[in-house]
């Protein structure tokens, strides 16, 4: 290399492609050599990326009737975590997956939300607007953790940790396809509507 030269060489990771930098300045004699991940958009969310196996999980339902992923293989599966039955945000994105449901069994798909509460209060939740999906009980937060979703939350300047609003779209064969974080309750379903009609 010159001697009059400095060069600084950095690498971005996207995807699986490796793009290298060079940046040239006229500044001392030496060499220095960083590098940097950049991260993808599911990965600033802390949540699982699309193209991974979904991690696989059984828990019981709104009837204590035991579920699990492998269940759902040769369709399509709509699997949203939310914090907490019956509160204002939770139940618009419910209502919202029922209004639409009809159109998701006509794709062939399946709707299954999952959160920390109880079989009970899974069933009055169930019970008080009439939903006609499956919900999942994980007080342990198997599915939960393993789905990345359980995160810090900020409320108030407070700090808890909480479940945070996301939702994924697995494929027939058990990959994730799509990964949705942070998302708004009420637009939710038909966000996820319209991704089964993209394809």
């Amino acid at each position: 290399m010159s001697s009059n030269k400095k060069y600084f060489f950095s690498f971005f990771l996207t995807g699986e492609k490796w793009i290298k930098e060079e940046i040239l300045t006229g500044k001392r004699n030496c060499d220095i050599i960083y590098f940097r991940e950049k991260k993808t958009e599911t990965e600033e969310n802390g949540m699982l990326a699309e193209g991974m196996k979904a991690p696989e999980f059984t828990l019981p339902d709104q009837n204590g009737e035991l579920h699990s992923l492998s269940d759902y293989a040769g369709k399509k599966l709509i699997l949203y975590f939310y914090s907490k039955d019956n509160t204002s945000g939770c139940t618009k994105q419910a209502c919202g997956f029922a209004e639409l449901y009809p159109q998701f069994r006509e794709k062939d798909a399946a709707v299954v939300g999952i959160s920390r509460d109880s079989v009970a209060s899974h069933k009055k939740f169930e019970q008080n607007y009439g939903l006609p999906f499956t919900i999942l009980s994980d007080p342990e937060l198997t599915a939960i953790k393993a789905y990345d979703v359980w995160q810090e939350k900020k409320n108030y300047g407070k700090v808890t940790m909480g479940v945070v609003r996301t939702t994924y779209l697995i494929d027939e064969k058990g990959m994730i396809a799509r990964a949705y974080g942070k998302v708004k309750a009420a637009e939710n379903p038909q966000d996820m509507l319209n991704a089964l009609e993209q394809g």
